[in-house]
């Protein structure tokens, strides 16, 4: 699948996966994996990039599959917001401490 794209205001828009919500208020950690042809070997190689990414809600948990569109920025290192969740994890409640968790 194609992880970037431009929307029709010319915004860069990306597909990740959040790894970390919870910790900051209103932010989730979001990576965005490519794959890019190393100028050397010419071989296909994994690149990976994480983004700080404002989540309203505080809603999004470690393992969603989120679009991200770029923002004016809103504190030193967060300049995206997740305009689409394309596919949620798996969700399942702890019976010892009750929160909602995922396999993640």
């Amino acid at each position: 699948t194609n992880t970037h794209t431009h929307t029709a205001m010319g915004r860069l828009s990306l597909v990740g996966r959040v790894v970390s919500s919870g910790q900051m208020t209103k932010t989730a950690k979001v990576v965005v994996t490519r794959l890019v042809r190393h100028p050397v070997t010419e071989k296909v190689v994994k690149s990976r990039k994480k983004y700080l990414v404002h989540d309203e809600a505080s809603a999004r948990l470690a393992g969603d599959i989120v679009r991200i569109e770029e923002t004016p920025p809103m504190s030193k290192r967060k300049r995206f917001t997740i305009t689409e969740i394309i596919k949620e994890a798996e969700r399942y409640t702890d019976p010892v401490t009750g929160k909602v968790v995922t396999q993640a």
